[in-house]
């Protein structure tokens, strides 16, 4: 593959990246390891970074309703649910897997969410997210996430400003728009995230 330049400016200096499909050499006199993470963030995303703000934590963490409808929930705190969640669970919950889930204000409408391992806590994920950010190329990105005494890869997915594990076989399109019973009620999913 040919190296591809592009030049940045900054503050008062310019830096021209030579970049390949495996790997990105920047000539500056700042150091390498500072130019090289600002300028992966503006080479791949287009002039803007992805981050892993509070918001964005608290989405993955602990879901909200939208609109009347369940939306993100992709983390277990303490190995639970949060208060007020009502889920069936399709996997197992040691490893990446599945859930349907509503709350009491949404009624009959739920949600499918992929799901971290139960246990990962808020800043296991949160580095996951990060080392995700930090590697080029496409999203999905696999990381190695340790759980207990062993390390899993796991696949992060992104959309706009989310992120989610992402579940290889076994998850269906027929499973995500199939009628399911979430805590005694019938709900057919209403948002897929």
């Amino acid at each position: 593959m040919e190296a591809e330049k592009q030049h940045i400016k900054t503050n008062e200096r310019t830096i021209h990246p030579i970049y390949s499909k495996n790997s990105l050499n920047i000539h500056d006199n700042r150091p390498l390891a500072a130019v090289q993470a600002k300028m992966l963030g503006v080479i791949q995303m287009g002039g803007k970074k992805k981050k892993v703000t509070e918001n964005i934590l608290n989405h993955i963490m602990n879901g909200e309703v939208k609109d009347g409808r369940p939306t993100g929930l992709h983390g277990y705190t303490a190995g639970a649910l949060p208060a007020g969640v009502i889920a069936a669970s399709h996997g197992a919950i040691g490893s990446v897997h599945q859930i349907w889930w509503r709350t009491a204000q949404t009624g009959n409408k739920c949600s499918w969410s992929t799901m971290f391992p139960n246990t990962l806590n808020r800043n296991n994920i949160k580095t996951l997210l990060e080392r995700a950010i930090a590697l080029s190329g496409q999203w999905p990105r696999e990381v190695a996430a340790i759980t207990g005494i062993t390390t899993i890869p796991i696949k992060i997915g992104s959309v706009g400003d989310t992120f989610f594990p992402v579940i290889g076989t076994g998850i269906t399109e027929e499973s995500k728009n199939k009628t399911y019973n979430v805590g005694g009620i019938l709900c057919n999913v209403d948002n897929h995230n």
